[in-house]
């Protein structure tokens, strides 16, 4: 034991296995809690052999790496080197930032993204089923993300920057979002190729016996509509 003459505390050292990342144990035992990882699992594509790696091996880090703040798929070695964290969570088996990049392409054209609407519409109908709420405001916005892919297009040119001959933008990939106000939960969403400063579409909703909610994509409209369960 060090003794610490200065500082109101003691250092130890101790042979236990601990985590740097105790915050996302938290939300990964939340993430199990919800049985997100057997929505995934049902919902998205399965491997091709008995030895692949099922989706929620590849949801569940990359949910975990994400808000842990990571920003690239190299950055999962973060998660994959955490021993402590691996044995509080499902973490046996986490696939490399190689396996991770081949695998979101293929979900992307596979049906992988049909498959992730389907986890949310589940995780949605249980959450809108226990909130007490009867009526919603349903928002649709545009937002971007920045990205030097060659499918991003030049799209948002900054108010600093507009007085020069040839400002500069920024090479953002647009979409859509659908989502409740108030309730931080998106509903739909579209991938846009150029820029959409307001909404050139709207959806339209009913909800079935089970109460969930089914949307479509349809023609031009205000972008603010009132959504009543």
């Amino acid at each position: 034991m060090i003794r610490q003459t200065i500082l109101p505390f003691k250092i130890e050292m101790t042979r236990d296995m601990i985590t740097p990342h105790a915050g996302l144990a938290l939300l990964g035992e939340f993430a199990v809690g919800l049985d997100l990882l057997q929505s995934v699992d049902s919902s998205l594509p399965k491997p091709g052999s008995g030895a692949g790696y099922h989706p929620s091996e590849y949801i569940f880090p990359l949910i975990l790496m994400l808000n842990g703040g990571g920003r690239s798929l190299e950055d999962i070695r973060q998660i994959r080197t955490d021993d402590g964290l691996r044995e509080i969570l499902p973490l046996k088996r986490i696939p490399s930032s190689d396996a991770f990049g081949d695998w979101l392409r293929t979900m992307g054209t596979n049906g992988g993204l049909a498959g992730l609407e389907q986890v949310n519409r589940k995780l949605l109908k249980r959450a809108m089923k226990y909130d007490g709420i009867t009526g919603y405001t349903l928002d649709i916005d545009a937002t971007g993300i920045e990205a030097e892919k060659q499918l991003a297009k030049m799209t948002y040119i900054p108010a600093s920057a507009r007085h020069l001959k040839n400002p500069c933008g920024t090479r953002t990939r647009i979409f859509l979002l659908d989502y409740i106000q108030f309730f931080s939960v998106i509903l739909w969403d579209l991938f846009l190729s150029r820029r959409c400063s307001k909404p050139s579409c709207r959806m339209t909703f009913k909800s079935s016996g089970s109460g969930l909610i089914i949307l479509s994509l349809t023609q031009p409209n205000p972008s603010s509509l009132n959504l009543t369960s």
